[in-house]
């Protein structure tokens, strides 16, 4: 009876054979998860849409973008909730490529947008004292090693501290309890480019003082 309850050899390999396919499937989906979830991190720019601006998705799960800032996952591999204050919004039929970005939008249009390099050495890249033009006056930004920021104008300025929380978005904390999120791009030794998350700025451009 013992011998008749036992499963022959054939029987035990295939068994083990299966269960070892599994795992192998198992472990593909999770990394094709993983990968999708690696392209989407970084910032998009909306093509032909001033009105949507751009959107960032970072490694944590951080979602940045002047309609607002939040948390994002992805349900599976053409969908991602984004979760806001004020509720949670979806996003289907996403389609990802290493430079471009698809997906029907909430209010059911099919938007496209561009990826923007980033910048692995922001958090040294950006020190330095830099001056700039908004809307006709002169700006200077200051960011030093020790996180400290500073702006001014020729009307005063104002001070705070400053955290590099991406590639590309640099979070700014005024000693009025102000809170500004800047976007970071096409930066290099001599000048970047930024815009704000909150407002739907046209870029500026500033220079770096020597």
């Amino acid at each position: 009876m013992m011998n008749a309850r036992k499963l022959k050899v054939g029987e035990k390999k295939m068994i083990k054979r299966l269960f070892i396919v599994s795992l192998l499937l198992i472990a593909i989906l999770a990394i094709a998860g993983c990968s999708e979830k690696n392209n989407l991190v970084g910032l998009w720019r909306g093509d032909g849409y001033e009105d949507y601006g751009s959107m960032e998705f970072t490694s944590d799960g951080q979602w940045f973008s002047h309609f607002g800032i939040g948390k994002y996952q992805m349900l599976d591999d053409g969908t991602i909730e984004i979760t806001v204050p004020e509720g949670k919004e979806v996003l289907s039929n996403v389609n990802i490529t290493k430079t471009t970005f698809t997906f029907q939008s909430w209010w059911d249009e099919l938007l496209t947008f561009t990826r923007e390099k980033g910048y692995s050495n922001l958090k040294s890249d950006i020190l330095g004292t830099w001056i700039g033009e908004v809307y006709g006056d002169s700006i200077t930004f200051m960011f030093d090693k020790n996180g400290n920021f500073s702006m001014g104008d020729e009307y005063g300025g104002e001070s705070g501290n400053f955290t590099v929380l991406s590639d590309n978005t640099i979070l700014i904390n005024l000693e009025d309890d102000e809170v500004i999120y800047i976007y970071v791009m096409d930066l290099s030794n001599n000048q970047f480019t930024l815009s704000v998350w909150q407002e739907n700025l046209e870029d500026l451009i500033f220079i770096r003082e020597r």
